[in-house]
């Protein structure tokens, strides 16, 4: 690690240097999701890059890269997230609260959490 970044992943006794491969990931995520503001696709970090990064959302971004191409959800360690992670939850708490006779509205409220306990 240089600053805090990794720099290459070592495999099997070779090093790969993922940096370009890290960069144009978050182009094209950004990119998705910010129709009104593009940047170069081009894998080089520089200032447009790294001005979208500081203001990228912590929490990730609303549309993710496996959105039109969905991929196996499992349980994991660190746990999954994203977009398709919160529909699948959502869709799951609405059908809970339907079979409770609760407004199926996709939140656990007062309400939710008693019918569950």
């Amino acid at each position: 690690m240089v600053g805090g970044q990794v720099e290459s992943i070592k495999i099997k006794g070779s090093t790969i240097d993922i940096r370009n491969t890290a960069t144009l990931a978050f182009q094209r995520l950004w990119n998705r999701n910010n129709l009104g503001a593009q940047i170069a696709e081009d894998g080089d970090y520089g200032p447009n890059t790294e001005s979208k990064l500081r203001v990228s959302p912590a929490n990730g971004f609303k549309i993710a890269p496996w959105d039109k191409k969905p991929r196996l959800l499992r349980l994991s360690q660190p746990r999954m997230e994203g977009s398709d992670v919160e529909r699948l939850q959502t869709a799951a708490v609405k059908e809970f609260q339907a079979t409770k006779t609760l407004t199926a509205d996709g939140i656990v409220g007062r309400q939710t959490l008693g019918a569950m306990a």
